[in-house]
């Protein structure tokens, strides 16, 4: 009797069926039920509570994409199970959803973000390798869900081969970013006992809808987090603009050319109030707000001509989430 049932055991595991997930395109939009919506906003306040986090470990300009950590957490989320699972849930603010939800909404966004507007150039890439020594090869249906969803490379290495891991992980950064970030990974930055290597790469180009003029770029003051004026290139236009201003903030939204994608500006109201301030100040119900009423206006812009780079590491600031 045991052999029969050990056999019979053996047969379905032979039959499970591995199915590779598609996500429907939308190009030229991005199309969520009630619930992505919803979710869109846990997405939004778990990205300011990061950017708050992140933002007391730096001391100077910072430049951080959430969506990133967002997409790597659900992409951990599908491996995960347990106390872990809860851990990366809660500080999605997912708890009520399941993995096969989590995956759904994390798919619409990958497939359909760079498909949003052909005027942009924006290109999004996940890439997963694991350490062929600890046995923790990525492969059923796991694997398929990270093709499918997540359009991640998954790849099996051997981590006490430090350079060679270096050097495909580091060609692989160079060639989603343009060239931009040539080398993530040094050598000594990899340990035989390290489980697998997890990246995420965001690369956007656009030109701005209504761009500035060389010829209106002056130097002039600029005040500081910390209170302090400095001179900087300060580019300038007057353009009917969408615009928002309560007694907190004011803010701006530059569209880029197709006016799919946008950079929001945000001034403090209140000359004395920090940076840390306004970030605190700040929830998903406030942002939606803020985005939802602006109104076109002719607005005299002066912003200066800037260039920042950053390199933080997110371990801190996920453990202040409780993803430990």
């Amino acid at each position: 009797n045991n052999d029969d049932s050990e056999t019979k055991q053996e047969v379905r595991q032979d039959e499970e069926k591995i199915v590779v997930p598609t996500v429907e395109q939308t190009r030229g939009r991005i199309i969520l039920t009630d619930d992505q919506n919803l979710m869109a906003d846990d997405c939004n306040q778990f990205s300011l509570s990061l950017m708050r986090e992140m933002s007391k470990e730096q001391s100077g300009n910072m430049v951080i994409s959430p969506l990133s950590a967002a997409f790597m957490l659900g992409m951990l989320n599908d491996g995960a199970g347990g106390r872990t699972r809860q851990e990366i849930t809660r500080a999605l603010g997912f708890d009520s959803h399941d993995t096969q939800e989590i995956n759904a909404f994390f798919g619409n966004l990958m497939t359909n973000i760079p498909l949003l507007d052909e005027q942009v150039e924006l290109n999004i890439g996940n890439l997963l390798v694991s350490n062929k020594a600890i046995g923790a090869a990525f492969n059923g249906q796991f694997a398929a869900n990270m093709r499918g969803y997540y359009q991640a490379g998954v790849e099996c290495m051997d981590f006490s081969k430090t350079d060679e891991v270096a050097s495909y992980v580091n060609n692989w950064c160079d060639r989603t970013t343009n060239g931009m970030i040539p080398l993530i990974l040094k050598r000594n930055d990899i340990s035989p006992s390290d489980a697998a290597i997890l990246l995420n790469s965001i690369f956007f180009k656009a030109q701005w809808l209504y761009g500035f003029e060389e010829e209106y770029t002056t130097m002039q003051d600029f005040t500081t987090a910390d209170n302090r004026k400095v001179k900087v290139p300060m580019m300038a236009q007057l353009t009917p603009f969408d615009y928002y201003a309560d007694e907190t903030v004011q803010a701006v939204r530059l569209p880029y050319c197709g006016d799919n994608f946008g950079m929001i500006l945000l001034l403090p109201a209140d000359i004395g109030m920090t940076l840390d301030g306004l970030l605190s100040a700040f929830t998903a119900e406030r942002w939606k707000q803020l985005t939802t009423n602006m109104q076109r206006e002719n607005i005299s812009l002066r912003m200066p001509r800037f260039e920042v780079s950053t390199e933080q590491d997110l371990t801190s600031p996920l453990k202040a989430f409780g993803v430990r």
